[in-house]
């Protein structure tokens, strides 16, 4: 087959592409660490045999349904940083979209780069229309990775173990075909805010509602605002920011510095 052939397509730093049999290794490396597992699955590393049947599933999934996982390649030399595609655990009916990438390369934005382009592929090439994508309610990583990518948080469900567990959607326009999330009608609370003040751990945030979702800021000494490096879903309710800005920052918490309450 020509390898050319096996491209799904590219971003600005990427390349997607179906996965070959010399991506073993890559594959033992990104989910035989128990780092890049601690959110997939159930948390434990896989073997090289696991690897091995996944990547016969994987082809099965190619010649069912045109699509599965896919090996997330660098533009620059090449080298395999992750994975990521969409599945049906389970035989669910609704696609699920998946990702994992070696520990080296977090933080680069690579997941969410890859995750929205996923996500429009999938609407353009398979005439997808709902993708969904599950997340642990302490993966406040995953969860900013999917509201970049145009999923908005939906229903939560409690585990077993007494972990909850996230549900995002994403809907695309029935119109366009286009990849692009539905729109979500304003509420009534947030369309009456505008905008919100909280003190978070001590420090002055400002929450504001624009065309497109919030938008955060902190607000320093000197009267100047800077934009805030986390975000807010854009279907979450004014009366429940406090209450995501508290989950959002627990780990800051301290007896000296309060804990996140409105101002105004």
């Amino acid at each position: 087959m020509d390898p050319q052939s096996d491209i799904l397509f590219h971003t600005e730093r990427l390349i997607v592409r179906r996965w070959r049999d010399f991506d073993m290794d890559a594959l033992l490396a990104v989910y035989g660490d128990a780092a890049a597992m601690r959110w997939v699955g159930d948390g434990h590393p896989l073997t090289r045999a696991d690897c091995r049947r996944w990547l016969e599933t994987t082809r099965r999934n190619y010649a069912a349904r045109g699509y599965g996982m896919f090996a997330v390649v660098s533009r620059g030399d090449g080298a395999t940083l992750g994975f990521c595609g969409l599945v049906h655990p389970g035989g669910k009916a609704e696609p699920e979209l998946k990702y994992a990438f070696l520990p080296a390369h977090w933080g680069r934005g690579l997941a969410s780069e890859t995750a929205a382009a996923m996500i429009e592929h999938a609407a353009t090439e398979w005439g997808l229309r709902h993708i969904i994508a599950t997340v642990a309610e302490e993966n406040l990583a995953s969860q900013r990775v999917l509201c970049k990518a145009g999923m908005a948080r939906g229903e939560a469900w409690r585990e077993d173990d007494g972990s909850q567990t996230l549900c995002f959607h994403w809907r695309g326009s029935q119109e366009s075909g286009l990849a692009a999330a539905s729109p979500v009608p304003a509420r009534a609370d947030q369309a009456a805010a505008g905008r919100l003040r909280f003190n978070v751990y001590g420090q002055v945030l400002a929450v504001e509602r624009r065309e497109g979702g919030w938008r955060a800021f902190w607000s320093g000494g000197d009267g100047k605002r800077r934009p805030a490096d986390f975000i807010i879903p854009n279907d979450l309710a004014a009366s429940d920011l406090g209450q995501y800005l508290e989950d959002l920052f627990h780990e800051n918490a301290t007896p000296h510095n309060g804990e996140v309450a409105r101002l105004d």
